[in-house]
Formats: C-alpha cells, sequence, structure tokens
C-alpha cells in the first residue's frame, strides 16, 4: 500500500463506521494509536518533523506457515533520517528504552533496535526509512537494490490521482499468503496477472479498487456476458463468468464458450459447484447429451437416469471427466447430472444442487429476480473476460471453517470483524497490454454493541424485550404465528387464527391486512401454494371436515372449501409436489397412524384411503425424491420405521421395527442415492438409529443417561441443515450435536413437557429455541447455551427470521390474544 500522507490517509477513512471494526485487526489498530501518539509528539513541540504527513509504502509478507508481517518505508521531506531522533521518537511513543547495534548486509548497515524481548530492524537509504520486525524483510529491501530482478515493480509506478490509497498485488504469491490463513488452498483455474495496480477509494458502503493487471495472457480468448442472472440463486457462496473454448466437435454448433460458475452450500455443509453454460440450439444439445448419456452408461445400470423436474427433462452423464473434456476448464466436478433450463446448460455432479438452481429460479429467489441485488448486477460492465461475486452472507461459515487453527480463535474473538463483510466483486476487462481492475468490497453495518470497547459484560447479556410490533385478535389465538410471502413484493406478512376461528394476516409493520371468519380451527400448518401454477401463492389448510384454499386477499378460491374423507379426525397435514410441477398432494395423519393421501382436487388416491400403520406417527410423514425415486418416510412413536412409494407401497427392506419408543423429530440426512441416504431417530433412553433407504441399519449410538428421568429426542433442525440431539433432566438440559459430541449443558427446571427447535442461520448463528408447553415460557438460547432474551410468554410455537446485515432475529410469537414481533440482537 502507498500514499503521499498517511495522517490524511487514515483520517479519510476515520469518518466511516466500518473502521471501527477492522480496527479489531492488531495491524490497523497499531497503525491508528502509533499515528496518534506521533502526531500528539508533534503539537507539543517535542517532534519537529511531520513524521506522518510524509509519502510511505507499507508492504505484507508471509514469514511463517500462519504468519504475516509488515514492512514499512516512510520518506523524509526536507531533512534527513537520524538514528538518534528515530530511537528518541520510539522512546517517546512507547515509554521504553531502546539499545542499537549495528549490522552489516551486503556492504549495507542494518540498525537492530532492541527492548528485551523486542526488536526492530532498519535501513536509511537516503530520504528513506525503512522499518520492520522481520530481519529478512530489511535484507530483501537491500537485494531489491542491489538486483532489478529482486523488484516487484520495474519502471515508473502508475499514479491514481483520484485513490485515497493505491494498491500493488504480487498477484503470482496471492496463494502463498491463502496457505497462511487456510487449512486448504483451492487451486484457482483462473491464470492470475503478475502484476496489478489499484487505487482504493474509501466510501461509506465499502473499498471500491480501480487499476490495471498486467500479464502475458491471463484467460480464454474473448469475452462473456453476463448471462442467467435469474438463474443465480439468492443463496449463492459465489458465483463467477468468464469465456471458454469449447473443447468437444459435437457441441461447438450448440453451446457458447460463455461459462457462469455458482457455488452452493447444500445441507450439512456440502459445498457444491454448478455449472451454467450459454446455449445456441437446445433441442439438438438435448439430443446430444442423451446420445453421450447412453453412450457412457454402465453395463451394470439398468436404464440411463432420467426424470423431469419442474416440467423439464434431467439426464446424467456417467463419466468423470466430461466436464473437463467439454469445457478445457479442471472444474472439480464428478460425472455431472444434466438440465436444459432458460436457455442455459446446467451441470453439476450434485442433483440437489442442480435443482437448487431450478428451483429458486421459480420461487424467484434469485440475483435477478431482486430488485437490489439486480440493480447491482445491472451496474457492471456486461461483456467482461471475467467477473466474480462472493456473497459473505452464505460464505462466512464454510471460509471460516477453512481457517487454520489460530485465525479461526482470532476471528471467532473479533465478533463485528466477523460481520463486517458483505459482498465482494470483481471485474478484469482486457484493454491492450493489460486488464482494467474494477472491484468493490461492501460492508455490513455493525451494530455499536459488536465494537471493540462496547460488548456487554459477561452475565448481563439480558435486556428488555424490543417489540416491534403487534396484533391484538378479538379473542385468543389458537395457532402459531404463520410467517408467508406476498408474491406481489415478495414482503413477509403473518396469518394466524383466533379462538373464534377467525383468520388474520398481519404485516410485519402490525396492520391487519385482512380477517376471515372460518367454521372451525386450523388443524395443522397453514401451506402456501401456487395452486394455478401462475406464480400467485393461497393458503391452504385443514379443518375437521374441510379444506380450505384462501387467496391473498382473503377471498375463497372458487370451488373451495371442499369435503374431505378420513376415518377419525385428523392430526397434521403436508403438502407434497413430487417433481415441482404444482400438481399437489395433501398428505394427513390421524392419531392411530392412519395415512391419508389426496390429489389436488381432494380426492382420494388409491393405495392411500387410508394407508394404515400400526401406531401413532412420531410426526406427519414426508416426501423425499432421492435420484428421481419418491418416497414417504413414516415413523411410529412405537419403534416402527416405514417407507412406503407413491402407491403406499413398502419399499424392499421395510417396515423396520426397533424394541425403541421414539421421540422428538425424524431427522432425513440426504444422500447421492438409496443406500446413502440416511433417516435418524432416536428413542427416549438414548438409543440413536441411522437407518438407510434401503433398510440397513447405520448406526446405533447409545447416549448416557445421567439419570434415570433423564429423556433423549431428536430435533431436526427446522431449515435442514443437520440435526441436534436433546436431553432432558428436568432440572438440566443438554444438546449434541451429530458427531455425538455434546454443544453444551445448562441448568433448567421445566414441566418436563417441551418442544424444542433448532435452528442454524449459519455464520455461527445457532438458535436453540426451548418451550415449555406447561408454562407457556419461551427460552431463546445461542450455541453456547446462553440466554439472548428474557424468557417470553408463548402459547404455541414460533417462527423466527434471521437477518445477517443487522446480525438481529425476528421472533413471532402468540401469546393470549397478542401476536407480538420481538426483535433480539444475534450474540
Amino acid at each position: 500500500m502507498h500514499g503521499s500522507n498517511l495522517k490524511a490517509s487514515l483520517s479519510s477513512v476515520e469518518k466511516f463506521d466500518w473502521v471501527e471494526a477492522l480496527k479489531e485487526v492488531p495491524f490497523v489498530e497499531t497503525l491508528y494509536n502509533w499515528s496518534a501518539k506521533v502526531d500528539s509528539l508533534q503539537q507539543s513541540g517535542q517532534l519537529r518533523s511531520a513524521v506522518t504527513s510524509l509519502p510511505f509504502w507499507i508492504s505484507f509478507h508471509s514469514t511463517a506457515s500462519d504468519e504475516v508481517a509488515p514492512l514499512y518505508v516512510l520518506q523524509a521531506d526536507g531533512f534527513q533520517w537520524n538514528e538518534e531522533s528515530i530511537i528518541t521518537i520510539l522512546q517517546e511513543i512507547t515509554g521504553k528504552t531502546f539499545t542499537t547495534s549495528l549490522q552489516v548486509f551486503n556492504d549495507y548497515e542494518l540498525i537492530n533496535v532492541v527492548h528485551e524481548g523486542s526488536r526492530l530492524v532498519m535501513l536509511i537509504q537516503g530520504d528513506y526509512l525503512v522499518i520492520s520486525e522481520e530481519n529478512i524483510l530489511v535484507e530483501d529491501v537491500v537485494r531489491a537494490l542491489q538486483n532489478e530482478s529482486s523488484r516487484l515493480v520495474v519502471g515508473a509506478m502508475e499514479a491514481y490521482p483520484e485513490s485515497d490509497i493505491q494498491l500493488v498485488l504480487n498477484t503470482k504469491r496471492l496463494s502463498e499468503l491463502e496457505r497462511v490463513f487456510f487449512k486448504e488452498v483451492k487451486q484457482s483455474q483462473v491464470r492470475k496477472p503478475e502484476i496489478a495496480f489499484v487505487g482504493l477509494k474509501f466510501t461509506t458502503e465499502g473499498i471500491e479498487a480501480r487499476g490495471a493487471a498486467y500479464l502475458q495472457s491471463l484467460l480464454e480468448a474473448g469475452e462473456s456476458s453476463i448471462f442467467g442472472k435469474n438463474l443465480v440463486p439468492l443463496s449463492a457462496i459465489d458465483f463467477s463468468w468468464r469465456p471458454f473454448k469449447i473443447r468437444m466437435e459435437e457441441f461447438e454448433p450448440l453451446l457458447k464458450g460463455e461459462l457462469l460458475s455458482v457455488t452452493l452450500d447444500m445441507n450439512f455443509s456440502d459445498v457444491s459447484k454448478v455449472l451454467l453454460i450459454n446455449t445456441t440450439d437446445t433441442v439438438y444439445l438435448r439430443r446430444t447429451l442423451e446420445r453421450i448419456s447412453e453412450q457412457y452408461t454402465s453395463p451394470q445400470d439398468s436404464a440411463v437416469y432420467s426424470e423431469y423436474y419442474l416440467s423439464t427433462y434431467l439426464g446424467f452423464v456417467q463419466q468423470d471427466d466430461f466436464v473437463k473434456e467439454l469445457t478445457g476448464l479442471e472444474e472439480p466436478m464428478g460425472a455431472p447430472y444434466y438440465a436444459i433450463f432458460q436457455n442455459a446448460l446446467i451441470l453439476s455432479d450434485n442433483l440437489d444442487a442442480l435443482k437448487t438452481v431450478m428451483n429458486e429460479f421459480d420461487n424467484e429467489s434469485t440475483w435477478g429476480k431482486s430488485v437490489q441485488k439486480r440493480e447491482i448486477l445491472d451496474d457492471i460492465v456486461q461483456e467482461t473476460n471475467l467477473t466474480v461475486f462472493k456473497d459473505f452472507a452464505f460464505a462466512s461459515e464454510s471460509m471460516i471453517d477453512r481457517l487454520k487453527p489460530k485465525w479461526h480463535e482470532f476471528i471467532e474473538e473479533k465478533p463485528a470483524l466477523k460481520q463486517l463483510f458483505k459482498r465482494f466483486q470483481l471485474q478484469l476487462n482486457a484493454s491492450n497490454a493489460n486488464y482494467l481492475v474494477s472491484s468493490f468490497v461492501a460492508f455490513n453495518e455493525i451494530k455499536p454493541q459488536l465494537l471493540p470497547g462496547n460488548k456487554v459484560p459477561a452475565g448481563q447479556e439480558q435486556r428488555e424485550l424490543n417489540i416491534r410490533a403487534n396484533v391484538f385478535a378479538d379473542t385468543t389465538l389458537i395457532t402459531k404465528p404463520f410467517v408467508v410471502r406476498n408474491h406481489v413484493n415478495a414482503s413477509l406478512e403473518v396469518i394466524f387464527q383466533d379462538h373464534n376461528n377467525t383468520l388474520y394476516l398481519a404485516s410485519r409493520q402490525g396492520d391487519v391486512l385482512w380477517k376471515l371468519p372460518v367454521e372451525a380451527p386450523v388443524i395443522g400448518p397453514i401451506h402456501q401454494i401456487d395452486y394455478f401454477n401462475n406464480k400467485k401463492l393461497q393458503y391452504l389448510f385443514f379443518t375437521d371436515s374441510l379444506v380450505h384454499l384462501i387467496d391473498r386477499n382473503g377471498e375463497v378460491v372458487e370451488g373451495f372449501p371442499k369435503p374431505y374423507e378420513a376415518p377419525m379426525a385428523i392430526e397434521g397435514s403436508a403438502v407434497v409436489d413430487y417433481d415441482n410441477s404444482k400438481r399437489y398432494r395433501y398428505l394427513t395423519r390421524d392419531r392411530r397412524g392412519n395415512i391419508s393421501l389426496f390429489d389436488k382436487e381432494v380426492n382420494l388416491l388409491e393405495g392411500w384411503n387410508p394407508n394404515a400403520m400400526e401406531g401413532n406417527l412420531l410426526q406427519t410423514p414426508f416426501h423425499v425424491r432421492v435420484r428421481g425415486r419418491d418416497a414417504f418416510v413414516a415413523v411410529e412413536v412405537t419403534g416402527e420405521i416405514s417407507l412406503l412409494n407413491r402407491r403406499g407401497e413398502y419399499y424392499q427392506g421395510f417396515p423396520q421395527k426397533f424394541d425403541q419408543r421414539f421421540s422428538g423429530d425424524v431427522a432425513f440426512i440426504k444422500g447421492p442415492n438409496f443406500a446413502g441416504t440416511q433417516i435418524a431417530v432416536i428413542g427416549q433412553e438414548g438409543e440413536l438409529l441411522k437407518l438407510n433407504l434401503e433398510g440397513k441399519l447405520v448406526q446405533s449410538k447409545q447416549f448416557f443417561r445421567p439419570t434415570t428421568r433423564s429423556i433423549y429426542s431428536m430435533v431436526s433442525d427446522v431449515l435442514e441443515t443437520g440435526y441436534r440431539v436433546f436431553r432432558n433432566d428436568q432440572n438440566r438440559i443438554a444438546f449434541f450435536d451429530m458427531e455425538g459430541q455434546e454443544v453444551f449443558e445448562i441448568p433448567l427446571e421445566n414441566s418436563g413437557n417441551l418442544e424444542v427447535e433448532f435452528y442454524n442461520f449459519r455464520n455461527g448463528r445457532e438458535l436453540y429455541v426451548i418451550r415449555d408447553k406447561t408454562k407457556q415460557t419461551l427460552h431463546l438460547l445461542n450455541g453456547e447455551g446462553v440466554a439472548i432474551a428474557p424468557i417470553i410468554p408463548a402459547a404455541h410455537r414460533v417462527s423466527i427470521l434471521y437477518y445477517q446485515n443487522l446480525s438481529e432475529y425476528e421472533v413471532f410469537v402468540n401469546f393470549a390474544n397478542q401476536m407480538n414481533i420481538y426483535t433480539i440482537d444475534a450474540k
């Protein structure tokens, strides 16, 4: 980094709120502290030269496997550097006494400055003063002075008069720097320039960087358009556009040499890559892919894999190096599944990741469909040699997991710094002998309590509840608050019912949008569906005898409510959409384990009228699709696990009976096929069972019971990223992770009649929700078991949202005749 005036550069940044978070970095904190002390000496007359107003250079060097050290250079202005005056300044700043000694290296005198265990090495060369704690770095300066081949920059450096600070990147060594921080370094498939010069400009939103990168040859010839904006999920970790050369001759007339690469963090921390290629002829492309699929199909497979999803054909090429052969890129991707969707060829070795791209397009939850995100994409150059985006809202967790222990501990202890980074974007555009660089690092607004010096003292974390909004109903509420989406403007709303059976739709601001009388209480969830497959959402729910469908304006959809057949009163419902085609199925269960399945028009389906299990079910059965095969998972409290096909028939290997009384949720761990996919349940006495979809017992683990009153239960993540095992000793509770390791154990007096939920919002934000049904009290605990709010009165299950940019939870709670929305700091 280079600037003409250190004091001015620091002052230009000081006015921005985000600099306080950056001061958690020791180097930044030291720079500000030393500058302030030198300024103080100058103002008091003890220092005649305005040292902090001099031109400066600061470079960073990897000095060990997990260490980075700075090297400082200052240029004198109208005076000569003097060893004695430098030592005086150091002693005034630190209050320490230093001794000096000379060291000769390659005929240059280096000055060693020592105080007890600390040491600095200096070199005075004309107007320049060089300082570092590392002797070898100053010796490297000598080598650069003596030999041009040892210099990073040869010739005059380009100036950026509009920038606050100039930055020079030795990009050939960035992977070396990355190895300092990360346990494993992912090899980039994009050749980097040899050197880049950029000017930094600081703004309220973040840091801009513009300049030039120099190299012989960086990327494939040509440019890539910014295509497929509507196919980039909002949940993407990162995504990039770049050109490539089509290597397989039969695909040359069918594809454009433009590649969009998307990285997604799937369930259970499975980071997966999805590649999208711009197409020119989708009809012949599908024919070609089907022919190649048949060509590569293993003789052991009875048929080529295929399925229809979102009315789109999905296929599979059983060839591990197919992507490399097609693109020439060394992508870490195995045999790919493929789809031709929205004029793009989509490839991924993770079928669920491929479907996620399609699902998010269908849900309009993509960068191209978001007004705010679309503006960011539209504001960049639309034809480039390379465009890269990284969204830290979803990328931080996987990055932090990759950190070496030293840096992992460092970032976990710096909450403001951990929450600071919002987005990184970079574009390279060819221009004669170099590439124009345009980059931006966007920062989140950091809450004051997260900043250094503003942290809440231990034991004082709990504060008064902050009610963002509330709604008063006519009488006592009888359901949980269901958070739903307004399909017109994508805003979130809340729907719930009171004791008079009146249904309410309210905004997050607490306004009642409509009220609708219903003939009976809602049984089970209120589902949001797109009944007419036109991107408009309705509310579907069951009462004791009718199925209701209501539009967003509170109007009953024509033809509803419809009566349904059931042998006895139902206890729960689920909506099933096998292939996301909006040909819905409605599933119900009753207290004796009878499962009924209805078509979209509420007609009972053969094999499900009803399908009788032997006893009460642990929860409402759920539908899964694994590599094109549909299944329903039904688990009985008394120990029987069933896997049923769409016709209500048992899959081979099921049912499986265990001498257990299961408790809590059913956890589902999806894998690449039936053999690799697992169902996890736990008995009340602590025996954890994992069964694959072929009916084979994969794991049996017995947890320790500290008392005979200890009861275990399974808690599946509401956001479907994993599960936790919960133990209740009635005066103490404990949680265990998926490996069986204790997460935390705390005292908690309770009635024993608990509802427990777990939310993994990623990036270290885990929330444990414990509602005592008898006492009607709600406890919110963070990932360390610390209460983040006072006890909240709650008559039903709650709904919770998390806002990454605010580091804040929004908790929707029904109690008595009120629906309250609380905002709670995420700690």
